[in-house]
């Protein structure tokens, strides 16, 4: 209790247990979620209301799902999955795999590969649809504007809007996580697992946290 009261990090709501995996969601990200609400319902109206809460749902199911894939690659590498933390940053999955590079790669890549999955679907919808913008998948910024490139025509559905929103928010997710090697995100949790069967583990942590540290420098 006195460790709860000393970090308001720690502050956080129950969302129930979801296959056996407790969720908890941080005070200060509702906190963040609701000032974002209210801020530009302010601005817009019940337009900005709607529009805002939409996109912090994509969002936050996303990242959740993303969380889920490192929780279920745990479980079936023989290791044990208690709990996700949404907060801020992203999301915490509390897992506990097997000691060895196998498991850990698996537990640690099936996280960014269920936003791929989301990728793929939402990338198939918009591929069928009639509206292709041109994109390159390693801008992320130009992503964002690849929901309103989808509707620029006046007979352009608005749910294509967020299937846009949904692939762009789900590849720059997977962009972030994979293609930064920074310990200890996902890039750089995979890149020690590379490196743990030829330097030992201790080595190859050494190494990933190095990494990490050029990549804070840069």
């Amino acid at each position: 209790m006195d460790e709860f009261k000393k970090d308001p990090m720690t502050w956080s709501v129950p969302m129930g247990r979801w296959f056996g995996i407790r969720v908890r969601i941080s005070l200060i990200f509702v906190i963040f979620l609701l000032f974002q609400l209210l801020q530009d319902s302010t601005k817009y109206g019940w337009q900005g209301f709607s529009f805002t809460l939409k996109w912090e749902c994509i969002l936050f199911f996303s990242v959740l799902l993303h969380e889920f894939g490192h929780c279920f690659a745990a479980r079936a590498v023989g290791g044990s999955a208690e709990e996700i933390l949404m907060w801020p940053l992203g999301g915490l999955a509390y897992v506990a795999a097997p000691n060895t590079a196998r498991a850990q790669f698996i537990t640690t890549v099936c996280g960014p590969l269920v936003n791929v999955g989301i990728c793929l679907v939402t990338g198939a919808v918009i591929l069928y649809s009639r509206e292709i913008p041109p994109v390159n998948p390693l801008h992320p910024d130009r992503l964002l504007h690849l929901p309103g490139s989808l509707i620029q025509h006046e007979d352009a559905p608005e749910w294509l809007y967020w299937i846009g929103l949904t692939f762009g928010l789900n590849w720059i997710n997977v962009l972030f996580n994979v293609c930064i090697p920074a310990f200890p995100m996902d890039g750089g949790r995979m890149f020690r697992c590379v490196l743990w069967p030829y330097l030992g583990f201790a080595r190859a942590t050494q190494w990933a946290v190095q990494v990490a540290k050029v990549c804070a420098m840069g």
